[in-house]
């Protein structure tokens, strides 16, 4: 079943505005930059949380948001020579938007570890390489490779031949664990993408600033395309 509920999401950003009377221009186009890259990093964040299955590796919102923590702490560094009451207040701001950025960044990466460890078989038998990182499919492969050793030496070896796979899949037995692209999940519509058969008596029509709860798998491809956030 899919529910629908109208109205748009709440921007994440702080009011710019309230922040003029202690940033100068430079700073508050800075600030407006920061506010717009860790918005895009906290969807991803999100996206991936909600998500059953692990997603595409965002790797520009990653690298600047990393980029954004060295510059941010250069600023502050510079700040801090300055040694005024108003600075000291620009190096609080600044020492908790790296704070922030720095969480969201390492519950990113360690939630797509955790789908990795949880899902690492489906994830090399699907051929979903491409979706990772290249560190993650490292640590992916070097992670199958010693949990099959690991269960080799434990016990596999001591069995006949033909029950050593750990990813046998038949009529009677499926030994991959996979995720369950039929729980429900809720989304944010961005485009207007139309009429969907969601699993219901009729199509649902898709429509731009809409929410909606329904089963993941029918909008799995607007998602990987864009088109709709998960909140």
């Amino acid at each position: 079943s899919t529910q629908r509920h109208g109205g748009s999401t709440a921007s994440f950003a702080p009011k710019v505005s309230a922040l003029s009377m202690f940033f100068d221009d430079e700073d508050l186009i800075q600030h407006e930059k920061v506010n717009e890259s860790v918005q895009r990093l906290k969807q991803a964040w999100i996206n991936e949380k909600c998500s059953p299955e692990i997603l595409y590796f965002e790797e520009d919102v990653v690298r600047q948001n990393f980029d954004l923590i060295d510059m941010q702490e250069k600023r502050t560094e510079q700040l801090k020579e300055t040694n005024s009451v108003q600075s000291a207040f620009l190096c609080d701001i600044y020492h908790m938007e790296i704070e922030r950025v720095k969480y969201l960044l390492r519950s990113y990466l360690r939630l797509r570890l955790w789908k990795i460890d949880k899902y690492a078989v489906h994830i090399m038998k699907e051929n979903m390489g491409e979706r990772l990182s290249e560190a993650e499919r490292q640590y992916a492969a070097q992670y199958f490779e010693m949990k099959k050793q690991h269960f080799l030496d434990c016990f596999l070896n001591f069995m006949p031949e033909k029950l050593k796979t750990l990813d046998e899949q038949n009529a009677n037995i499926d030994m991959v664990r996979a995720p369950n692209l039929d729980t429900h999940v809720f989304c944010s519509i961005t485009d207007d993408i139309g009429p969907v058969d969601t699993g219901g008596d009729v199509p649902t029509d898709l429509d731009k600033n809409d929410t909606y709860i329904c089963r993941y798998r029918p909008l799995r491809e607007y998602l990987l395309q864009g088109r709709i956030h998960l909140i």
